[in-house]
């Protein structure tokens, strides 16, 4: 059996971390929550994740720091949620190494659909990474 992917949500309004964990713990994913980048990061390190879910205003650390410091450390994948919603903000995360950006207010289904996606990408890029191809073996 296959075991649920784990998602770190880095959200300091308690609302809306409770919202995301609520959507993903029904989705069937592992739910861990840091209430600031500093939190974040430690948690990181200590107990990993298979997939980051980042706000970008929090007080201390924001979310563009955490983002480049996980990218630079990391490559699990990163899907930033935030209410910074102009394009130069989604064009400054994913040039900080974000795979997704997530404007508030989000859709609940589209937001776990995302996750889905950045799971799988993350989960398909790692096998590559080991050597291992994820479909089928070639003939021999």
């Amino acid at each position: 059996m296959q075991t649920a992917n784990r998602v770190l949500v880095v959200e300091d309004e308690p609302d809306v971390a409770n919202l995301l964990g609520l959507l993903l713990s029904r989705a069937g994913y592992q739910v861990s929550f840091a209430s600031n980048g500093d939190e974040g990061l430690a948690h990181l390190e200590a107990f990993g994740t298979d997939l980051l879910l980042l706000d970008v205003k929090m007080p201390g650390r924001d979310g563009w720091e955490v983002c480049r410091t996980v990218r630079e450390r990391s490559d699990v994948p990163i899907v930033i949620v935030s209410a910074c919603a102009r394009p130069e903000d989604r064009l400054r995360g994913k040039r900080l190494g974000a795979d997704d950006y997530v404007c508030k207010p989000f859709n609940g289904r589209e937001l776990v659909a995302r996750v889905q996606a950045a799971c799988a990408a993350g989960s398909a890029a790692s096998l590559v990474a080991r050597g291992s191809s994820p479909g089928p073996a070639p003939a021999a």
